[in-house]
Protein backbone atom coordinates (compact mmCIF):
# COMPACT_ATOMS: atom_id res chain seq x y z
CA UNK A 1 0.00 0.00 0.00
CA UNK A 2 2.57 2.02 1.12
CA UNK A 3 4.09 1.90 -2.97
CA UNK A 4 0.58 2.85 -4.41
CA UNK A 5 -0.20 5.97 -1.94
CA UNK A 6 3.54 6.93 -3.29
CA UNK A 7 3.01 6.23 -7.09
CA UNK A 8 -0.59 8.19 -6.49
CA UNK A 9 1.23 11.14 -4.99
CA UNK A 10 4.09 11.39 -7.26
CA UNK A 11 1.75 10.76 -9.90
CA UNK A 12 -0.95 13.36 -9.39
CA UNK A 13 1.29 15.88 -7.86
CA UNK A 14 3.15 16.11 -11.32
CA UNK A 15 0.04 16.20 -13.28
CA UNK A 16 -1.35 19.19 -10.97
CA UNK A 17 1.97 21.01 -11.07
CA UNK A 18 2.06 20.73 -14.69
CA UNK A 19 -1.61 21.93 -15.14
CA UNK A 20 -0.63 25.21 -11.92
CA UNK A 21 1.85 26.15 -14.44
CA UNK A 22 0.30 26.33 -17.54
CA UNK A 23 -2.33 28.36 -15.43
CA UNK A 24 0.17 30.58 -13.63
CA UNK A 25 2.29 31.20 -17.25
CA UNK A 26 -1.30 32.27 -18.56
CA UNK A 27 -2.43 34.75 -15.83
CA UNK A 28 1.40 35.88 -16.13
CA UNK A 29 1.24 36.85 -19.53
CA UNK A 30 -2.37 38.46 -18.80
CA UNK A 31 -1.18 41.02 -15.70
CA UNK A 32 2.06 41.53 -17.85
CA UNK A 33 0.08 42.74 -21.04
CA UNK A 34 -2.18 44.85 -18.54
CA UNK A 35 0.93 46.78 -17.30
CA UNK A 36 2.58 47.29 -21.03
CA UNK A 37 0.14 50.13 -21.56
CA UNK A 38 1.86 52.30 -18.53
CA UNK A 39 5.17 50.84 -19.24
CA UNK A 40 7.53 54.22 -20.26
CA UNK A 41 5.01 56.53 -18.42
CA UNK A 42 5.92 58.92 -15.29
CA UNK A 43 8.86 56.44 -14.32
CA UNK A 44 7.29 53.45 -14.65
CA UNK A 45 9.58 50.57 -16.43
CA UNK A 46 9.21 47.11 -17.83
CA UNK A 47 11.28 45.92 -14.37
CA UNK A 48 8.56 47.42 -12.46
CA UNK A 49 6.05 45.55 -14.32
CA UNK A 50 7.68 42.43 -14.16
CA UNK A 51 8.31 42.20 -10.30
CA UNK A 52 4.43 43.43 -9.95
CA UNK A 53 3.89 40.24 -12.33
CA UNK A 54 6.50 37.94 -10.11
CA UNK A 55 4.68 39.88 -6.67
CA UNK A 56 1.17 38.59 -8.03
CA UNK A 57 1.61 35.05 -8.37
CA UNK A 58 1.23 33.65 -4.64
CA UNK A 59 -2.35 35.43 -5.15
CA UNK A 60 -2.36 33.43 -8.72
CA UNK A 61 -1.84 30.04 -6.98
CA UNK A 62 -4.63 30.47 -4.41
CA UNK A 63 -6.86 31.23 -6.66
CA UNK A 64 -6.22 28.41 -9.50
CA UNK A 65 -4.97 25.75 -7.21
CA UNK A 66 -8.35 24.23 -6.61
CA UNK A 67 -8.57 24.11 -10.34
CA UNK A 68 -5.61 22.47 -11.26
CA UNK A 69 -5.56 19.46 -8.50
CA UNK A 70 -9.18 19.19 -9.87
CA UNK A 71 -7.69 18.20 -13.40
CA UNK A 72 -4.75 16.97 -12.70
CA UNK A 73 -6.42 14.37 -10.71
CA UNK A 74 -8.75 13.73 -13.42
CA UNK A 75 -6.22 13.65 -15.93
CA UNK A 76 -3.91 11.06 -13.94
CA UNK A 77 -6.76 8.90 -12.97
CA UNK A 78 -7.52 8.77 -16.79
CA UNK A 79 -4.73 7.75 -17.84
CA UNK A 80 -4.89 4.87 -14.66
CA UNK A 81 -7.51 3.49 -17.09
CA UNK A 82 -6.56 4.00 -20.11
CA UNK A 83 -3.37 2.30 -19.42
CA UNK A 84 -5.08 -0.35 -17.18
CA UNK A 85 -3.17 0.54 -14.07
CA UNK A 86 -6.04 0.88 -12.22
CA UNK A 87 -7.22 -2.34 -13.41
CA UNK A 88 -4.68 -3.98 -12.26
CA UNK A 89 -4.56 -2.40 -9.16
CA UNK A 90 -8.26 -3.63 -8.46
CA UNK A 91 -6.74 -6.87 -9.16
CA UNK A 92 -4.32 -7.16 -6.50
CA UNK A 93 -6.60 -6.29 -3.51
CA UNK A 94 -7.12 -2.79 -4.02
CA UNK A 95 -10.54 -1.51 -2.92
CA UNK A 96 -12.37 0.92 -3.89
CA UNK A 97 -12.34 2.37 -0.30
CA UNK A 98 -8.05 2.14 -0.22
CA UNK A 99 -8.32 4.30 -3.40
CA UNK A 100 -10.78 7.00 -2.09
CA UNK A 101 -8.38 7.22 1.34
CA UNK A 102 -5.27 7.49 -0.86
CA UNK A 103 -6.99 10.16 -2.99
CA UNK A 104 -8.16 12.05 0.47
CA UNK A 105 -4.48 11.87 1.96
CA UNK A 106 -3.46 13.62 -1.23
CA UNK A 107 -6.11 16.07 -1.27
CA UNK A 108 -5.16 17.05 2.36
CA UNK A 109 -1.49 17.93 1.02
CA UNK A 110 -3.07 20.17 -1.52
CA UNK A 111 -5.47 22.02 0.55
CA UNK A 112 -3.05 22.54 3.53
CA UNK A 113 -0.35 24.05 -0.04
CA UNK A 114 -3.19 26.10 -0.84
CA UNK A 115 -3.89 27.62 2.45
CA UNK A 116 -0.40 28.28 2.74
CA UNK A 117 -0.36 30.64 -0.37
CA UNK A 118 -3.64 31.73 0.32
CA UNK A 119 -3.03 33.16 4.43
CA UNK A 120 0.44 33.23 4.87
CA UNK A 121 2.07 34.49 1.27
CA UNK A 122 -0.20 35.75 -0.69
CA UNK A 123 -1.73 38.59 1.95
CA UNK A 124 2.27 40.15 1.95
CA UNK A 125 2.82 39.45 -1.54
CA UNK A 126 -0.10 41.17 -2.83
CA UNK A 127 0.18 44.58 -0.94
CA UNK A 128 3.90 44.37 -1.76
CA UNK A 129 3.05 44.20 -5.51
CA UNK A 130 0.55 47.20 -5.46
CA UNK A 131 3.37 49.09 -3.98
CA UNK A 132 5.64 47.97 -6.66
CA UNK A 133 2.87 49.44 -9.28
CA UNK A 134 2.63 52.80 -7.41
CA UNK A 135 6.11 53.68 -6.64
CA UNK A 136 7.49 53.24 -10.28
CA UNK A 137 4.08 54.93 -11.75
CA UNK A 138 5.34 57.99 -9.42
CA UNK A 139 2.70 57.33 -6.64
CA UNK A 140 3.71 56.58 -2.94
CA UNK A 141 1.46 55.65 -0.04
CA UNK A 142 1.88 55.92 3.66
CA UNK A 143 -0.18 55.17 6.62
CA UNK A 144 2.44 55.43 9.48
CA UNK A 145 1.48 59.62 10.66
CA UNK A 146 -0.69 60.83 13.24
CA UNK A 147 -2.34 63.07 10.86
CA UNK A 148 -4.02 59.84 8.47
CA UNK A 149 -3.23 58.04 5.45
CA UNK A 150 -1.00 59.83 2.72
CA UNK A 151 -0.81 59.34 -1.09
CA UNK A 152 0.87 60.91 -4.01
CA UNK A 153 -0.82 61.34 -6.72
CA UNK A 154 -0.65 63.06 -10.39
CA UNK A 155 -2.50 65.66 -11.81
CA UNK A 156 -3.10 64.80 -15.23
CA UNK A 157 -4.91 67.10 -18.30
CA UNK A 158 -7.25 64.70 -18.90
CA UNK A 159 -7.59 63.25 -15.42
CA UNK A 160 -5.70 59.86 -15.54
CA UNK A 161 -4.30 60.62 -19.04
CA UNK A 162 -2.67 63.31 -20.70
CA UNK A 163 -0.20 66.20 -20.05
CA UNK A 164 1.33 65.74 -16.77
CA UNK A 165 0.59 69.15 -14.76
CA UNK A 166 1.49 68.82 -11.15
CA UNK A 167 1.66 66.75 -8.34
CA UNK A 168 -1.31 66.05 -5.37
CA UNK A 169 -0.79 64.94 -1.96
CA UNK A 170 -4.07 63.29 -0.68
CA UNK A 171 -4.12 63.16 2.97
CA UNK A 172 -7.30 61.64 4.91
CA UNK A 173 -7.60 60.98 8.57
CA UNK A 174 -10.21 58.07 8.33
CA UNK A 175 -10.70 55.46 5.44
CA UNK A 176 -13.98 53.57 6.88
CA UNK A 177 -14.75 49.44 6.26
CA UNK A 178 -17.27 50.65 3.39
CA UNK A 179 -14.15 52.55 1.78
CA UNK A 180 -15.82 56.58 2.87
CA UNK A 181 -13.20 58.63 3.60
CA UNK A 182 -13.34 61.20 6.22
CA UNK A 183 -11.61 64.63 6.56
CA UNK A 184 -10.27 64.48 3.29
CA UNK A 185 -7.15 67.21 2.55
CA UNK A 186 -5.98 67.77 -1.06
CA UNK A 187 -2.98 69.76 -1.97
CA UNK A 188 -2.23 70.30 -5.20
CA UNK A 189 1.13 71.49 -6.70
CA UNK A 190 2.77 72.66 -10.24
CA UNK A 191 5.46 71.37 -12.17
CA UNK A 192 7.37 73.55 -10.25
CA UNK A 193 6.12 72.54 -6.71
CA UNK A 194 4.31 75.82 -5.98
CA UNK A 195 1.33 75.34 -4.05
CA UNK A 196 -1.79 75.66 -6.25
CA UNK A 197 -4.50 74.67 -4.71
CA UNK A 198 -5.60 73.36 -1.80
CA UNK A 199 -9.14 71.16 -1.22
CA UNK A 200 -10.79 70.40 2.59
CA UNK A 201 -13.50 67.90 2.28
CA UNK A 202 -16.03 66.47 4.97
CA UNK A 203 -15.86 63.11 3.37
CA UNK A 204 -15.36 61.20 0.14
CA UNK A 205 -16.78 58.30 -1.53
CA UNK A 206 -15.85 56.83 -4.58
CA UNK A 207 -17.91 56.70 -7.73
CA UNK A 208 -15.95 54.19 -9.87
CA UNK A 209 -13.97 55.04 -13.03
CA UNK A 210 -11.63 56.69 -10.77
CA UNK A 211 -13.73 59.61 -9.50
CA UNK A 212 -14.43 60.37 -6.20
CA UNK A 213 -17.57 62.22 -4.72
CA UNK A 214 -16.25 64.56 -2.42
CA UNK A 215 -18.49 66.57 0.45
CA UNK A 216 -18.93 69.57 1.95
CA UNK A 217 -16.26 71.36 0.29
CA UNK A 218 -14.26 74.52 0.66
CA UNK A 219 -11.42 74.88 -2.18
CA UNK A 220 -8.15 77.53 -1.81
CA UNK A 221 -7.01 78.69 -5.10
CA UNK A 222 -3.77 80.08 -5.37
CA UNK A 223 -2.71 82.37 -8.02
CA UNK A 224 0.30 84.14 -8.41
CA UNK A 225 -0.72 87.42 -10.82
CA UNK A 226 2.76 88.31 -11.92
CA UNK A 227 2.90 84.74 -13.30
CA UNK A 228 -0.57 85.35 -14.98
CA UNK A 229 1.18 88.57 -16.74
CA UNK A 230 3.73 87.43 -17.74
CA UNK A 231 1.82 84.52 -19.25
CA UNK A 232 3.07 81.66 -16.66
CA UNK A 233 7.02 82.42 -17.36
CA UNK A 234 8.42 82.78 -13.97
CA UNK A 235 10.59 85.48 -13.20
CA UNK A 236 13.60 85.49 -10.72
CA UNK A 237 11.75 88.44 -8.75
CA UNK A 238 8.79 86.04 -8.66
CA UNK A 239 9.81 82.48 -8.52
CA UNK A 240 9.58 81.87 -4.92
CA UNK A 241 7.12 84.52 -4.48
CA UNK A 242 4.09 82.24 -2.84
CA UNK A 243 3.42 84.46 -0.24
CA UNK A 244 2.22 87.04 -2.13
CA UNK A 245 -0.30 85.33 -4.09
CA UNK A 246 -4.13 85.79 -4.66
CA UNK A 247 -6.02 83.41 -2.90
CA UNK A 248 -9.55 82.96 -4.05
CA UNK A 249 -11.89 80.22 -1.71
CA UNK A 250 -14.53 78.44 -3.27
CA UNK A 251 -17.49 76.12 -1.57
CA UNK A 252 -19.08 72.97 -2.71
CA UNK A 253 -22.06 70.70 -1.61
CA UNK A 254 -20.27 68.12 -3.61
CA UNK A 255 -17.46 67.97 -6.35
CA UNK A 256 -16.16 65.48 -8.46
CA UNK A 257 -12.08 64.40 -8.18
CA UNK A 258 -10.72 62.36 -10.72
CA UNK A 259 -7.55 60.13 -9.54
CA UNK A 260 -5.37 57.04 -9.69
CA UNK A 261 -5.87 56.42 -6.23
CA UNK A 262 -8.61 54.15 -5.50
CA UNK A 263 -10.05 52.14 -2.59
CA UNK A 264 -7.98 49.05 -3.01
CA UNK A 265 -5.49 51.12 -3.31
CA UNK A 266 -5.68 52.55 0.11
CA UNK A 267 -6.60 49.68 1.74
CA UNK A 268 -3.24 48.12 0.91
CA UNK A 269 -1.91 51.16 2.49
CA UNK A 270 -4.00 50.82 5.46
CA UNK A 271 -3.04 46.93 5.96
Amino acid sequence: MKILQRYFAVSIFQAVAFVLAAFLGLLAFMDLTGELPTVGKNGYGLQHAALYVLAMIPQHVYEVMPVASLIGTIYTMAQFASTSEFTIMRASSMSTRMAAGMLFKIGIVLVVITFIFGELIAPRAAPWAEKIRLTGRGTTVSAEFRSGLWTKDIIKSQGTKGEVLGTRFFNTREVRPDGELRDVKLYEFDNSFRLRSLIVAKSGVFQGNNVWRLNDVTESIFTNPALLASGGQATAQNNFAQETSAVEIKHYDSKDLISEITPKILSVASS
